[in-house]
C-alpha cells in the first residue's frame, strides 16, 4: 500500500481547463493527473494569494508583543523589545482588514516606545539607533512611530499601547511631524482590480494615484477575491511610485493563449507553477479526447491521456484480449482460523489476517460487455492463518475465477482453495502509462466437507499493477 501511495503522489498535478469539458474528458484527465481541478484565476494567484502563513505571521506578532512586555521594567530591557519585535513586524506582508492593521499598529507603537525611552535625545547621534530612526524635515524620528502613523494617521495612542505618559507625548509630536510633511504617491497597476492599502480598500484620486504618509505600507491588489499582487513598500515624503504586478496581464494572456504551440514557460510564470506544486496540467476539450499539456519548471510539453472505451477500459489497444498483473496487499477474515486451532484465544487477531499476494488475468471487451479469466494468489500471514485439510495446512490460497460485467460494474465467481466457492467484485483505476490500481473482494460461501461445517470467508485486497 505504501507503493500505491508513492506512485499516486509522484504523478499528482493540478489541472486547469481552458474551456468547459464534458464529464468523461474531465474524469479521464483528473484520473491521469492525480491532482485537482483549479480555476485559471486561482492558479494565477497561487504565488501571491493569502495563505495560512499570513495568519501565522499575525499570531506570532501578537505572541511576540506579549512576550517582550516583561522586559519593560528591566534595566536596558528596551533593547530586547526593539530587537525581538523586529522579525515579527517584518514578517507581516499582508493586511486584510482593520483588525490586522490595528495589530501591526500596536506592535509598532510599542517598539517605538522602547526606542524613544532608551535613546531619548541621543536618537539622532547614536550609531546603535541607526536601524530605528529616520529623518523628516531635518528632525530625527523613531522609525517604528513613523510607520505606525503611516498606517493610522489620525489614531492617538492609548495607555495600553504605551504605558508611560512621556512617551505618549513624544508620540504625539512624531505623529504631527509625519502628517505635516509632503505625502508620497503610489499609482496602481492599471484600472482592473481592487486596491487595498494597509488593509483598507482604496481608490485612486483625480490624479490617478493614492496619497500616503511617508513610511512603510502594505499594499495588495485583488481580483475575484484573489490577491494577484502584494507590495511591501517604504516610501519617502514626496516620492512617487508606480506599482507593477509580478505577473502582468499581457504575459499571462500570452502564455495561456500560446500553450498549444509553446515549449517553454516564461520566467514570470514559473513562480506560479512552483507555488502550485511544481507541475500543472492545462487541458482543452476536444471532439473525442482532450488536448493536454504539462507545464513544469521552464518546460511545456504535451501529455497523452487515453479516454475510456465503451466498456470502461482506458486501454486503446482495440477490443482484443488484454493481460494484467498486479501485486496486492489486504485482509482475510474467517472464524475457521479459530475453530481449526484448538486452544486458540478468541481474539480479533485470531480470526483476521494481514494478507499479501498477486493477481493475473485476461480481459476481453465486447462493446459494453466485459469477460475475463484469471487467478488470484492470496497468502494470509500469521502462524494460525492457514486452511487445514486432513493432515495438511494450506497457507497460499489460489482463487481461479471468471469475470463478467457491463461497463465499470464487474462481478466474479471463483473458488478459494481448498474448500470455498466464492463470489466477488473487482476493478481497476488507470494510472499514467501502463500502470493501474487493482482492487478486489471475495466472499467465500461456507460448505460442509467431510461433515465439518465451515464458516464464511472474506478477502479484500488492492495494489499496483500493469496492463500488458
Amino acid at each position: 500500500m505504501l507503493t500505491l501511495a508513492l506512485l499516486t503522489a509522484a504523478h499528482a498535478a493540478d489541472v486547469v481547463w481552458i474551456g468547459e469539458p464534458p464529464d468523461d474528458q474531465r474524469a479521464a484527465v483528473l484520473a491521469a493527473s492525480g491532482g485537482q481541478e483549479v480555476a485559471l484565476v486561482d492558479l494565477r494567484a497561487m504565488a501571491t494569494d493569502q495563505t495560512d502563513a499570513d495568519d501565522d505571521a499575525l499570531d506570532q506578532l501578537a505572541e511576540a508583543v506579549e512576550a517582550v512586555r516583561s522586559y519593560e521594567t528591566q534595566l536596558d530591557g528596551e533593547l530586547v523589545i526593539m530587537r525581538d519585535l523586529q522579525p515579527a513586524i517584518d514578517a507581516i506582508t499582508l493586511l486584510r482588514n482593520d483588525t490586522d492593521r490595528s495589530a501591526l499598529f500596536s506592535a509598532l507603537a510599542y517598539q517605538g516606545f522602547a526606542v524613544e525611552r532608551y535613546f531619548g535625545d541621543s536618537l539622532a547621534t547614536s550609531d546603535d539607533a541607526a536601524p530605528y530612526r529616520t529623518t523628516l524635515n531635518g528632525v530625527a524620528v523613531e522609525r517604528p512611530w513613523m510607520d505606525a502613523v503611516a498606517l493610522e494617521p489620525e489614531r492617538e495612542v492609548t495607555a495600553y499601547d504605551i504605558a508611560e505618559a512621556p512617551q505618549r507625548i513624544a508620540y504625539a509630536g512624531a505623529r504631527a511631524l509625519v502628517n505635516e510633511v509632503l505625502p508620497a504617491s503610489i499609482r496602481p497597476p492599471g484600472d482592473d482590480g481592487v486596491l487595498f492599502v494597509d488593509g483598507r480598500e482604496t481608490r485612486p484620486g483625480a490624479t490617478g494615484d493614492v496619497k500616503l504618509p511617508p513610511g512603510r505600507h502594505l499594499v495588495h491588489l485583488e481580483r475575484a477575491g484573489r490577491v494577484l499582487g502584494r507590495w511591501d513598500l517604504r516610501v519617502d515624503a514626496g516620492e512617487q511610485r508606480t506599482l507593477e504586478l509580478p505577473l502582468d496581464d499581457a504575459t499571462w494572456a500570452t502564455f495561456v493563449e500560446g500553450i498549444p504551440t509553446a515549449t517553454t514557460v516564461p520566467e514570470p510564470v514559473q513562480p506560479v507553477l512552483e507555488a502550485a506544486g511544481g507541475e500543472v496540467w492545462f487541458a482543452r476539450p476536444g471532439a473525442r479526447s482532450p488536448e493536454v499539456w504539462s507545464a513544469s519548471g521552464t518546460t511545456l510539453s504535451s501529455v497523452d491521456v487515453a479516454m475510456p472505451k465503451a466498456g470502461g477500459s482506458s486501454d486503446d489497444g482495440g477490443d482484443g484480449p488484454r493481460l494484467h498483473v498486479a501485486v496486492l496487499g489486504g485482509w482475510t477474515g474467517s472464524h475457521d482460523f479459530y475453530y481449526q486451532a484448538p486452544g486458540a484465544d478468541p481474539t480479533f487477531g485470531t480470526v483476521n489476517a494481514t494478507t499479501i499476494g498477486a493477481t493475473a488475468g485476461t480481459d476481453l471487451h465486447l462493446g459494453p460487455l466485459r469477460l475475463g479469466l484469471g487467478i488470484d494468489a492470496l497468502m494470509p500471514l500469521g502462524a494460525g492463518h492457514t486452511a487445514k485439510t486432513g493432515d495438511n495446512e494450506l497457507r497460499l490460497r489460489p482463487v481461479p475465477h471468471a469475470v463478467v460485467g457491463l461497463g465499470p460494474a464487474t462481478v466474479a465467481v471463483g473458488y478459494v482453495f481448498p474448500y470455498h466457492p466464492a463470489v466477488g467484485a473487482r476493478g481497476a483505476i488507470p494510472l499514467p502509462g501502463p500502470f493501474e490500481l487493482r482492487y478486489l473482494g471475495w466472499f467465500g460461501i461456507p460448505t460442509k466437507p467431510d461433515g465439518y461445517q465451515l464458516r464464511p470467508l472474506g478477502m479484500v485486497a488492492g495494489g499496483v499493477g500493469v496492463r500488458l
